[in-house]
């Protein structure tokens, strides 16, 4: 036991709070009370320590922790008669506190250890306390007022969670105070404040009884006489557990970070050190495949060599699914080839730590993922240390169990919006058709089939924006590389001619400049060479490579050239690829604000599709929205909107040509059908498609006219820079000539419209197009 500070050091209450009165005057009466009723042993002691008290009476009075500097027998004895003394030990902790501000003068050896830092200085415990200390300290000192002047019982807060660093471990440890305010006396300074004690069982939270008490009876006009007993519980566990599972129940995308670390905060605190690291790995399977990198808490050191090792860390997820046991290896210097695989022992070789532990997670006995624990100091990560931390797993799988639904939940969430066909307008048609089946199929015995989602009289708009002669561009290209690749590879094998004389060289280099300089420009021909390349050559090559090393340097030149990410033999695909996918990305994007602006004015369903460009649907009609009444002026809002941003989308695109490693043109198509149709949604497919005979006359065309030509000219009805109008219908024709007047005025068309015939297709008779030029400015040199 000892006395921690002399009062010079102590924080002293300031602000509206109570006059503080340190005195040992309350312990005094409180023993003269129990002397006469106690046991024999027990009044000797309550003797002992009232004639010590008599002899100085000072201490009834108002005094200073400074005054048992140098004789503290009385607090001795007073933690003799308030102590458990057959389980009392110096590790207890215990300890004596001013009345108010609940600075702990007296006590244990490891109280005062808490207290004062090696400095010798004093850790206020209020300047410890997590928020909002100041509440529940007030609190506190509210609940006793209540019960010493008003006589209340009322438990508003008799304990406080501190948080005290431990310089040693650089982590937090976190006690509950129990105050025992037997030796405190609580007076009035003034007279008593009158208070309506029956409103207190009005409110329905201690904040609001708080608030009321504040108001009504100010602190300041009363004193706190005597001294409190502090008894210190170690609820560090607890409290990480606690975080831990707070912050599970209140991550979402905007907290995550903070409850991240949070989390990892807590694992340090149970684990008492600030020396490892976690990660989480949650078993999240796309494709059949492990994925990574889900934010901060699981980066780890096995999705941190997913890019370097993926083949090998498939193989190591899949052998931890078989058998996910615990992994614990305490010196990674002297891992051993039973101890960890062959994965694993390569990852660790290479890094820098000390000690790896990876231990599986389950919820409702199912796999969910791992928990990675490493060290980079010795003897840090124990077994000792591993059974600590065992307490944590239960909700760190809970944790896992959240974050692979969340993420599963987010992959069809992108896959819903992006890719399948349930837009919002039709949402609440599948939404109907799935309570109907469910109704159905709970009061019939028979199992009844979800009924067809079908929407009649829509109006249909049709458009497409195809790359110009994108096969013979891609034909083109293939040619290009090959010619390249086969004259490289000539010189190639010429070269090994000369170095190593192997006679095959001169039969597979005949065959190449045979090639090169003989083969038909067709597509068939061209693959087949490429696989010839590919299936014989390749392998060839890497076996005299193997089987004479001086002809590695030639060889691995010819490979580096063919490799199709970055080799020089796949220039040119690679470029016009990437022009494709530009066209493409702007095409795309321009529709979806397209489709956004088109949703506002009333919902319609849209549908595109990629083929060397894109193609897209648009449906309006009355059924889509049979709340919101149909008229054709949203038709011809959509026509309008159509013919616009196919000139919009054009000018775009000519105008990224500059930027384009490889300068493509496009083709802008659009076919009027003047009927409306039904569509229906095809389970199979997974989405929709016109319904019914006539209705098929719709598709039919639409596969047709991207090629058709002009009747009697052999010109391609669709041109760069132009957008053709099919139709079959007059009457439809001066809806859209309106338009391109307008158009034409605002200078987004120019030119003349052409009227066209066009050719027969098969099945299909009596079509014809208006075609107008669309204005763009001409691309001025770079180099200008």
């Amino acid at each position: 036991m000892k006395l921690i500070s002399p009062d010079s050091l102590y924080h002293r209450p300031s602000g509206n709070l109570p006059e503080e009165v340190f005195s040992l005057r309350p312990l005094y009466e409180f023993l003269l009370k129990k002397k006469s009723g106690d046991k024999v042993i027990t009044r000797k002691i309550y003797s002992s320590l009232i004639h010590e008290i008599e002899r100085r009476p000072e201490l009834k009075s108002h005094i200073e922790p400074a005054i048992f500097q140098h004789d503290s027998l009385i607090l001795e004895m007073i933690y003799t008669i308030t102590s458990n003394i057959v389980h009392a030990t110096e590790n207890d902790l215990w300890g004596l506190a001013l009345p108010v501000s609940i600075d702990s003068f007296y006590g244990t050896d490891r109280i005062a250890r808490l207290v004062v830092n090696k400095q010798n200085n004093i850790c206020n415990l209020q300047e410890q306390e997590e928020s909002p200390y100041d509440n529940r300290r007030m609190a506190f000192m509210y609940a006793t007022v209540l019960e010493k002047v008003y006589h209340y019982q009322l438990k508003l807060c008799k304990s406080l969670v501190l948080k005290i660093p431990n310089v040693e471990s650089k982590v937090s440890e976190y006690y509950e105070v129990n105050i025992d305010t037997t030796f405190l006396d609580v007076f009035s300074r003034e007279n008593l404040p009158s208070l309506d004690l029956s409103k207190l069982r009005e409110f329905t939270s201690d904040e609001e009884i708080l608030a009321f008490l504040i108001a009504e009876i100010p602190l300041s006009t009363f004193r706190f006489e005597g001294f409190t007993i502090l008894t210190l519980t170690d609820v560090t566990e607890r409290h990480a557990l606690s975080t831990i599972r707070n912050s599970i129940l209140t991550m979402d995308e905007e907290s995550r970070e903070v409850c991240e670390r949070d989390i990892k905060s807590a694992l340090h605190t149970l684990a008492n050190t600030s020396s490892l690291e976690f990660g989480l790995i949650p078993l999240v399977m796309l494709n059949g495949k492990p994925v990574f990198d889900f934010g901060e808490l699981t980066k780890t050191l096995v999705s941190n060599s997913l890019s370097k090792n993926d083949v090998l860390l498939e193989e190591e997820v899949h052998r931890f699914m078989l058998k996910p046991e615990p992994l614990f290896i305490p010196h990674v210097s002297v891992v051993r080839h039973q101890d960890a695989s062959l994965f694993l022992r390569t990852v660790l070789q290479n890094s820098d730590l000390e000690s790896y532990a990876l231990v599986p997670l389950f919820s409702n006995k199912q796999l969910v993922g791992a928990i990675e624990i490493t060290s980079r100091e010795k003897n840090v990560l124990t077994t000792d240390l591993m059974q600590k931390l065992d307490a944590a797993f239960p909700l760190l799988s809970q944790l896992l169990k959240y974050a692979v639904e969340a993420i599963q939940n987010r992959i069809s969430s992108v896959v819903s919006e992006k890719f399948t066909a349930i837009q919002s307008a039709v949402s609440w048609k599948f939404r109907e058709a799935a309570w109907t089946y469910l109704s159905k199929n709970r009061s019939e015995q028979a199992r009844i089939e979800i009924e067809p989602v079908l929407f009649k009289q829509l109006y249909p708009l049709y458009g497409a924006i195809d790359v110009r002669n994108s096969s013979i561009e891609r034909n083109t290209a293939l040619k290009l590389d090959l010619n390249y690749q086969l004259g490289l590879l000539s010189d190639t094998l010429t070269l090994l001619k000369k170095d190593i004389g192997l006679s095959i060289l001169d039969e597979v280099n005949y065959r190449i400049e045979k090639w090169l300089f003989t083969r038909d420009s067709n597509s068939a021909e061209e693959h087949k060479v490429s696989q010839y390349l590919e299936a014989e050559v390749v392998p060839f090559l890497k076996n005299v490579s193997a089987q004479h090393p001086d002809s590695e340097e030639a060889i691995n030149a010819y490979l580096e050239a063919t490799d199709p990410i970055t080799g020089r033999a796949y220039q040119h695909r690679r470029e016009l690829e990437k022009s494709m996918q530009m066209i493409t990305q702007a095409i795309s994007l321009y529709l979806d604000l397209m489709n956004l602006e088109m949703q506002k004015a009333y919902p319609c369903y849209f549908d595109k599709f990629r083929t060397d460009g894109i193609e897209y649907d648009i449906y309006i009609g009355q059924s889509l929205r049979p709340d919101m009444p149909f008229d054709l002026m949203y038709l011809r809002n959509l026509r309008f909107m159509q013919l616009s941003s196919m000139a919009g989308i054009y000018k775009q695109l000519h105008s990224m040509l500059p930027q384009m490693p490889h300068q493509l043109q496009t083709t802008q198509l659009i076919y009027v059908n003047s009927d409306p149709i039904d569509i229906s949604f095809r389970m199979d497919e997974k989405r929709f498609d016109v319904e019914g005979g006539y209705n098929i006359r719709y598709q039919i065309i639409k596969k047709r006219i991207d090629k058709v030509h002009v009747r009697g000219t052999g010109e391609r009805l669709t041109q760069p820079g132009t957008i053709a109008i099919v139709y079959s219908r007059n009457a439809d024709v001066q809806e859209y000539v309106s338009y391109v007047e307008y158009l034409r005025d605002s200078q987004i068309l120019e030119g003349e419209i052409e009227y066209l015939d066009m050719e027969e297709l098969q099945g299909v008779d009596g079509l014809k197009a208006l075609r107008v030029r669309i204005k763009v400015e001409d691309q001025k040199n770079p180099d200008e």
